[in-house]
């Protein structure tokens, strides 16, 4: 959190993954005094961890983000696709609607460089997986994107959907890969698919398995222009409380891999040679070295402020190190139609969502 004043600027940083909420609380709040002095409190709450905190100060708010940064990692160099427009919505019915849009963004000559699919793209949510009723010809929709020099991303979240049918879930059930409960049994939780198992993402065999599914060879339908996007994981699960799912991954892996993450991802942040795009929707302080964040899980209200603001942190050169302002206006976020949407604030609406 930054605060700025009329002479100087700081910050706080709480490093610590377990689910958190932070109340601004309203000038007055707590009686005439803090009224009469500006003064704005804050109230921070997190399920668990201990209180790892930084203080950040400076006399401007880029002194505070520099700071910010030295202590978990200077933001990866996006490619240049993924700071330009992008087409996102829930959902794209099939082949046709996607080539609807595609030629409608042509048709009122408005530039766009990526098209998201949401999980109804999948069979039945089973991620690494096309409708082929709806998406019969995944390649080739690609191919036709890509030839006007566009991408497109799909979504698959780090939950599998708990279907005897579904060889992943077979898999990860036979190898033993899923999080465990206080009972040594696979847990189910509830997201989108329904009833789903999570794989144990701490362990770095499991990671490793994960990641091989992303290949051409396992990931059927998939092209060199397709890219991620990693939603949903907080891990989400949506019956009962959620710290149940953290206790459990941090009693049973988290002291057998920690140092293991951490000496992994802090290779990659100083290797830094190969450009990814995958878009995650809720990581920890210091994924920025390695892949895009998603900021927009906020409310309506405030998206003008604090979505701008929030991505010039991770795509200006000023967060570098480096001053360009026309560079740091950046892309912005839009809501249109109620669906929040990558691009410029000055892009013309039209009836395209």
């Amino acid at each position: 959190m930054i605060g700025h004043g009329d002479r100087a600027s700081s910050g706080f940083f709480w490093l610590n993954a377990a689910e958190m909420q932070i109340d601004v609380l309203a000038p007055g709040w707590d009686g005439a005094t803090a009224q009469e002095n500006g003064q704005i409190d804050t109230l921070w709450m997190a399920e668990a961890g201990v209180v790892d905190a930084f203080f950040f100060v400076g006399s401007e708010p880029k002194d505070v983000i520099e700071q910010y940064i030295s202590v978990t990692g200077t933001p990866s160099m996006p490619q240049q696709f993924a700071t330009a427009y992008h087409q996102c919505r829930w959902n794209y019915r099939d082949e046709a609607d996607v080539d609807g849009v595609d030629a409608g963004f042509d048709e009122h000559d408005i530039p766009y460089d990526v098209l998201w699919l949401d999980i109804e793209h999948t069979d039945g949510k089973r991620y690494f997986t096309w409708d082929r009723s709806a998406f019969p010809n995944p390649e080739e929709m690609q191919r036709k994107i890509a030839d006007k020099g566009r991408k497109m991303v799909t979504i698959v979240d780090p939950h599998i959907k708990r279907d005897s049918s579904f060889h992943l879930h077979q898999e990860a059930t036979d190898k033993g890969y899923y999080v465990k409960d206080a009972n040594g049994n696979d847990f189910d939780g509830w997201c989108w698919p329904g009833s789903s198992s999570y794989p144990d993402m701490l362990n770095p065999e499991i990671r490793e398995w994960w990641a091989d599914k992303f290949s051409y060879e396992n990931y059927k339908g998939s092209t060199p222009t397709l890219y991620i996007w990693n939603d949903m994981n907080e891990p989400s699960v949506f019956n009962g409380p959620e710290v149940c799912h953290l206790i459990v991954i941090s009693l049973l892996s988290l002291v057998s891999y920690n140092d293991e993450i951490y000496r992994e991802k802090w290779d990659l942040c100083i290797l830094g040679k190969v450009f990814v795009f995958s878009l995650n929707r809720s990581p920890c302080p210091g994924m920025q070295c390695i892949m895009e964040m998603l900021n927009t899980e906020n409310c309506t209200m405030h998206m003008g402020t604090t979505s701008i603001w929030l991505l010039q942190m991770d795509f200006s050169s000023e967060a570098r190190g480096k001053i360009d302002p026309l560079f740091c206006q950046g892309p912005s976020l839009l809501e249109v139609n109620g669906m929040v949407q990558f691009g410029q604030a000055t892009t013309p609406q039209t009836g395209i969502t």
